[in-house]
């Protein structure tokens, strides 16, 4: 179901890197759980996901800035859109006299 709802709209080699990630994440997980990684498969393995959890904050201070952003232009055209209902208002009010 996940692949005929999303996966559909991804490019072929997007999803053949998406398998063999996967798969490598499974062959990884099996070593893991027999105890067969080295101190040093350990250790990259460790700085790797260091590495991905500085870009997920890294993005995530990002997507904060970027609503913050938003926030401000959407206070900013309520105003245009307040004084353009006042400005709308006086001239239907000088159009009745």
């Amino acid at each position: 179901m996940h692949e005929e709802t999303y996966q559909k709209y991804l490019p072929d080699d997007q999803k053949l890197l998406d398998y063999e990630n996967t798969n490598e994440n499974y062959k990884h997980q099996q070593k893991l759980r027999q105890g067969k990684l080295s101190y040093d498969e350990l250790e990259k393995q460790l700085y790797q996901t260091a590495i991905k959890l500085e870009s997920v904050e890294d993005n995530f201070t990002k997507s904060q800035e970027r609503i913050k952003e938003l926030e401000i232009k959407v206070v900013q055209l309520e105003a245009v859109q307040q004084v353009f209902e006042s400005l709308h208002g006086r001239d239907n009010s000088n159009n009745n006299l």
